[in-house]
């Protein structure tokens, strides 16, 4: 029986590695995976223990950059300010924030874990197909985040000029709600950005097949800019089609990469 632990063993040649996970795939029972993912749950635990208390002291410097950030794309016309409801939200803040930033810095060693778990049970190819699209989950997060990050003023421009409309109004806010607002933005588009990703395995791996995207193409755009109107926070216009339209182009790129593969496998 083949020990888990070389299976991580970088010593090993490639095609005896590849040997090892096609072997291992079918050699532990049901029991030994619920005992091997709990282990790795309770690594991800700790580690997120550790980067919540980094954050704790990472906290202050990121709050105020942010705060000041989003603050300035505020107009002067508007009078805003900000202030706590109670004695324990200063502290539930730092505490959210802190833990917020503490998840951020575990999501790559839980990408890391993840792919330590499902690698063994998949086959040569996909393996390959995998360790493409890892890296390039974290360029797409980043990408989605830039571009969230250029149509911020547009978001809160939109926002600000329904408050135009009651003269004599301010705003008060709790702190943090803006670097909450922001923090959302980014999140949520660097996870839409995954969106790609995910169907460029599904098309390349054949688990998704040409056929069944060109039927239903209408449907996924509409289910796509359905999606994005739902999901984004400042539920603006400017910031569903800046969200929606990329990811459609990348939709029907991924079309054309399945109708090629579909047109190789057609003539073997």
């Amino acid at each position: 029986m083949i020990n888990r632990k070389e299976l991580l063993n970088p010593n090993i040649e490639t095609d005896v590695t590849d040997q090892i996970f096609e072997e291992a795939s079918g050699s532990f029972n049901i029991v030994e995976h619920f005992e091997e993912l709990r282990s790795r749950f309770f690594r991800i635990a700790i580690f997120l223990m550790i980067s919540w208390g980094a954050g704790w002291f990472i906290q202050p410097f990121t709050y105020n950059t942010i705060s000041y950030h989003v603050k300035s794309l505020l107009p002067p016309t508007i009078e805003y300010k900000e202030a706590f409801r109670g004695l324990m939200d200063p502290f539930m803040l730092k505490l959210k924030l802190s833990f917020i930033i503490g998840c951020f810095f575990t999501i790559p060693y839980v990408i890391g874990e993840a792919w330590f778990f499902i690698s063994p049970g998949l086959k040569k190819k996909e393996r390959k197909i995998l360790l493409t699209i890892i890296p390039l989950s974290s360029a797409f997060f980043i990408a989605g985040s830039i571009i969230c990050y250029f149509i911020l003023p547009r978001a809160l421009n939109w926002l600000i000029g329904f408050v135009k409309e009651f003269p004599d109004t301010y705003i008060y806010q709790e702190p943090g709600s803006l670097v909450m607002f922001f923090l959302k933005m980014i999140f949520i588009f660097g996870i839409a950005f995954q969106f790609p990703l995910i169907l460029t395995y599904l098309v390349t791996s054949r688990i998704l097949k040409y056929d069944t995207l060109i039927t239903y193409w209408r449907h996924i755009i509409a289910g796509i800019f359905t999606v994005c109107m739902v999901i984004n926070p400042s539920a603006d216009p400017i910031s569903m089609l800046v969200l929606a339209l990329p990811l459609s182009l990348f939709f029907l790129l991924i079309l054309g990469i399945g109708k090629l593969l579909d047109k190789q496998i057609k003539k073997i």
